[in-house]
């Protein structure tokens, strides 16, 4: 009997990260990376998984040797607190982009979600975006112009803050 009490005072000490990694993750490139995740580790794992990490203070775009972009991961307090990556952008037809993504955020189970559209305008730059957020994951749609260059693409992301 004090054995189990043991386990279950350890069992609540421990901190909610421990569990949220097989829950909120998100593969960016071929590393998966989940909300919680150490700053140091998840640098290490890029590094060791061949790609190039700039680095910024909380904010970490991640590129392949070709310096394509894989994807970015942004940290509060040293541990990972959103990453998104792309699933490709299209000059035509992005229907499989889009497809792609839903059906990673439908695999996640039947969370409610919600649907957001907002238009960006500023002097270079004219986008629509569509977001669809179904907790701390979510799936972003945009179209438009960015610095005289058009542009779609379609990326999925988890986040800390719903």
């Amino acid at each position: 009997m004090k054995r189990y009490l043991i386990a279950i005072s350890v069992l609540f000490a421990l901190s909610p990260q421990c569990f949220a990694q097989s829950e909120v993750s998100l593969k960016v490139g071929g590393v998966t990376v989940w909300l919680g995740m150490p700053k140091q580790e998840a640098v290490k794992r890029f590094s060791e998984s061949s790609y190039k990490v700039i680095e910024a203070k909380d904010l970490m775009p991640v590129v392949d040797q070709a310096s394509n972009a894989v994807g970015l991961v942004t940290f509060t307090s040293g541990h990972l607190s959103y990453a998104e990556r792309s699933w490709g952008t299209c000059e035509e037809d992005c229907l499989d982009s889009v497809l792609a993504a839903l059906g990673s955020l439908a695999a996640d189970g039947g969370k409610r979600c919600t649907l957001e559209k907002d238009t960006l305008l500023e002097p270079a730059t004219k986008t629509d975006r569509i977001s669809i957020i179904c907790g701390q994951r979510g799936v972003l749609m945009l179209k438009g112009k960015i610095g005289g260059k058009w542009i779609a693409d379609v990326e999925e992301f988890i986040s800390s803050e719903p």
